[in-house]
């Protein structure tokens, strides 16, 4: 039952990505899955738990596709208050290799990438419950996927 579960996720993402992108008008589609320590697909999380941030790539295009990067940074993912106010982001305390790198997505291809969270913002403090934004961007081309919103409770 899982592995169908996860199928129908996948084909769920693809074809969101595939309308986004077409909306937008790029070739390369993106999308954000989270998920609890049991990999079940949620966006309601307890306090101090871990968060998984599936990140997923598509060309949706027949056409090789290369994004440029100006560093080895391939994604971002960041979460705010309900003020707007930038709580916590992945690359926050990473160093990147400042080598400019690319990104070569043959027609059709899905690259995956995750990123954990473990609850708390950038100055190491557990987030109080609340609402929060999600966003990922995709440094090359500026793409943000989001809003998603994600509840903490206690």
């Amino acid at each position: 039952m899982k592995l169908h579960m996860c199928k129908v996720l996948v084909l769920v993402v693809i074809l969101s990505m595939f309308l986004c992108s077409c909306l937008q008008g790029s070739a390369i589609g993106s999308s954000l899955v989270m998920t609890d320590d049991t990999g079940a697909v949620t966006s309601q999380f307890k306090q101090n738990s871990r968060v998984t941030f599936i990140i997923v790539m598509a060309n949706i295009t027949s056409q090789l596709q290369v994004l440029s990067y100006q560093t080895a940074q391939k994604h971002d993912v960041a979460i705010y208050d309900d003020q707007q106010k930038l709580i916590w982001s992945w690359s926050n305390h990473l160093i990147f290799d400042p080598t400019p790198t690319e990104l070569t997505f043959d027609p059709y291809m899905i690259r995956v990438f995750g990123v954990f969270w473990d609850g708390k913002d950038n100055n190491d403090d557990p987030i109080p419950p609340g609402i929060y934004t999600v966003y990922v961007e995709n440094p090359s081309v500026g793409i943000f996927t989001g809003p998603h919103q994600i509840e903490i409770t206690e």
